[in-house]
């Protein structure tokens, strides 16, 4: 048989199964029907990988096409959209909650649950408080700048007032200093109180 005669022949079994030379791979026809749709006939390409895979597995499975399945996906978007949103409205009647932190009275989406859960009424914080506590708490590199900027303003100001906690301000402003070259937060030792209080029983710092 021919080049020719060879190329004929494939034509022919391609044009048997509704295959068109050079037409879009959509308008071809195939052995897959989609269960959602109702079409028939379908190519491969009109199903996933895994919808053809299953349908190999299963002569009798049902599969759903890619337009149908496309178009299921966005209606679940729309539906979890939907169900957020009446979720938000139905929240702005429910009952407040207190931040122990702004004291401001907010609803219950303005908290994380554990806050809810875990802390509870008066040690509470919004979400918005928890996230400040968190970031002086495990500064960054350029929230320890920030930091430290503040507390050397208020030293200035403990310095220029004498402040009576000026001292712990001061401190504070050091361990800032400490930490912004470092990069290690400073560890409180213990014992503390027990050092001063023998430091004024033996004539340490008077008054």
């Amino acid at each position: 048989m021919s080049e020719e005669e060879e190329k004929t022949k494939e034509q022919q079994k391609l044009k048997r199964l509704g295959v068109e030379t050079n037409s879009h791979p959509t308008s071809w026809h195939g052995a897959f029907s989609c269960s959602a749709c109702a079409r028939k006939r379908l190519p491969a390409c009109e199903f996933s990988h895994a919808q053809v895979k299953k349908k190999r597995a299963n002569e009798n499975a049902s599969l759903v096409c890619l337009r149908c399945s496309e178009r299921e996906e966005e209606e679940t978007i729309q539906t979890t959209t939907m169900a957020g949103l009446k979720i938000d409205e139905e929240n702005k009647g429910s009952a407040l909650h207190e931040c122990s932190k702004c004291k401001e009275r907010k609803p219950e989406t303005e908290f994380a649950r554990s806050q809810l859960r875990n802390k509870g009424p008066g040690k509470q914080k919004c979400s918005k408080c928890a996230s400040e506590a968190d970031a002086i708490a495990n500064p960054k590199g350029e929230d320890v700048k920030k930091l430290l900027e503040e507390a050397r303003e208020q030293s200035r100001k403990a310095e220029l007032t004498n402040a009576p906690d000026k001292l712990k301000i001061f401190a504070r402003e050091a361990a800032l200093e400490a930490q912004a070259v470092t990069g290690l937060k400073p560890k409180k030792i213990g014992g503390g109180r027990g050092r001063g209080r023998g430091g004024r029983i033996g004539g340490g710092r008077g008054r």
